[in-house]
């Protein structure tokens, strides 16, 4: 009789052993894709802004809501120094913020009043955390969190605080008058008038306030 080759007798069970392997290959890179996919979504639809942020302030990488916090588009805002593309009142304090992020290690927050044609005025919280690189800290990530409207409410009551004592030191009506307009101007507006009614039905306007 011939003799049967002994590697021909473990063919086929290498065939098989490596059919095993492409298959859980293949499936563990297909589980590897949805989690990329997945927590790009989660990237991208955050309700809060996110950015990459290098180390000479450049934006690297930014998800859609941190696009429209700075009222312009991923490309627009990808490659472009931060405090231009968010088109900051300042620029000083944002170079200070990545600069005590990148010496120090440490999780910085700030905030910044940004003035974007696109959305009006915002104020932002930015939050930095070292983003480590082969060579150390090669930049940061970045949390944007638009907080316009808490600060709207905190000047709305300092404003009322200040009028309560303002007011309460002040004897005359017309000196009254005169304080409570000016304390609008120009924090809340551009002009503030107070009218008077009388009595009789009739009103004057003793008080007008130009920013």
């Amino acid at each position: 009789p011939k003799t049967i080759p002994d590697d021909w007798l473990g063919a086929p069970a290498l065939e098989s052993e490596l059919e095993t392997e492409n298959r859980e290959l293949r499936q563990a890179q297909a589980r590897l894709d949805a989690s990329i996919a997945w927590y790009a979504d989660v990237y991208d639809l955050a309700p809060v802004g996110y950015a990459m942020i290098d180390a000479g302030g450049i934006i690297r990488e930014i998800n859609l809501k941190g696009a429209a916090l700075l009222g312009a588009s991923r490309g627009e805002l990808t490659g472009r120094h931060f405090a231009r593309a968010a088109r900051l009142v300042d620029g000083g304090p944002f170079e200070d913020h990545l600069e005590r992020c990148l010496a120090t290690g440490a999780t910085i927050t700030s905030e910044f009043r940004i003035a974007c044609p696109h959305t009006g005025g915002r104020v932002l919280q930015v939050v930095s955390a070292p983003l480590q690189g082969e060579r150390g800290i090669a930049g940061c990530r970045t949390v944007l969190v638009d907080i316009s409207e808490q600060k709207h409410s905190e000047e709305k009551l300092q404003l009322l605080f200040e009028a309560g004592e303002r007011l309460a030191s002040l004897f005359d009506v017309k000196a009254t008058l005169e304080a409570s307009a000016k304390l609008a101007v120009p924090g809340f507006a551009d002009l503030s008038m107070v009218d008077v009614v009388g009595e009789g039905g009739a009103s004057e306007r003793p008080v007008g306030v130009f920013g």
